[in-house]
């Protein structure tokens, strides 16, 4: 699942991360974090839910380890017994330095040595997300192109060998299609940034607003020779909004 702590992004926005893991059954159970990609200096753990209990992690809690006031951001590869529902909330608030700072509570990200400075705010919740195997088509269903609204493309390569990854992106009316191929850095989280604002997925923007009265919807098609993990983050520019769009 991604993680965020504290991580400053554009127009001022602030993005962290809760888990919360929830045990329905009348027995312990156990998940652990087996992997971090994105941020070096995180450490294993296991964590034991009682019965009947949910469990509540920030994102500093699951990263597990040193970090500076520099943002800690990747992907969590977790290992959970199956009866666990486990799911992360992405929290969309609105960076303001320098105000009220107080330890940061797991609901609202976890520990920060900084303190929990800015308007941490709430989002949308993530489940049941999976690696695609080696040459497996990830089909991302909701990008957005208006000029309002930013559309950030994630994609994880968590193979121990570089990933050549092919990433399709069609306009609504579907008559108007780009590819690029990229080459990704072993273990490597990588994100495209507002990539419907310049060349080359400008031109589905550009073809999507000849549409009558408009159009903002756009797919995508992401294939790689390695496992992927893919997503896009929708964000409103004027209020940080989030939208996220999981792999179908």
């Amino acid at each position: 699942m991604p993680v965020a702590l504290r991580v400053h992004g554009q127009n001022e926005a602030l993005w962290s991360v809760e888990v919360r893991v929830t045990n329905r059954t009348d027995a312990a159970r156990t998940f652990r974090v087996a992997d971090f990609i994105g941020t070096p200096g995180w450490k294993p753990s296991m964590v034991t839910v009682p019965p009947g209990a949910t469990m509540s992690l920030g994102g500093a809690d699951v990263f597990n380890g040193p970090y500076s006031p520099s943002a800690v951001f990747g992907l969590a590869i977790l290992d959970a017994d199956p009866e666990l529902l486990v799911q992360s909330a992405v929290l969309t608030g609105i960076w303001r330095p320098g105000g009220a700072s107080y330890t940061c509570e797991s609901f609202n990200g976890g520990t920060y040595m900084a303190g929990c400075e800015g308007i941490v705010g709430a989002g949308p919740l993530i489940d049941g997300l999976a690696f695609s195997p080696a040459g497996k088509a990830l089909f991302i269903p909701w990008l957005h192109t208006d000029e309002g609204r930013r559309t950030n493309l994630v994609i994880v390569n968590p193979d121990d060998v570089a990933a050549r990854v092919s990433v399709a992106i069609a306009s609504q009316d579907g008559l108007t299609t780009h590819t690029e191929e990229y080459v990704f850095e072993p273990r490597s989280y990588n994100q495209l940034g507002d990539i419907f604002a310049q060349p080359p997925f400008s031109e589905i923007r550009a073809a999507n607003e000849r549409i009558p009265y408009g159009g903002a919807a756009a797919t995508a098609t992401i294939t790689g020779d390695t496992r992927l993990v893919g997503m896009a983050y929708v964000i409103g520019n004027e209020d940080n909004s989030l939208t996220i769009s999981l792999p179908r």
